[in-house]
């Protein structure tokens, strides 16, 4: 289930960078 938990957390840290640079 590791994988999962990393892949999630990524995505997360991914989409929360985005969010900032667009605002």
């Amino acid at each position: 289930g590791g994988y999962i938990r990393k892949l999630g957390a990524y995505l997360s840290a991914s989409s929360y960078r985005m969010g900032q640079h667009q605002e």
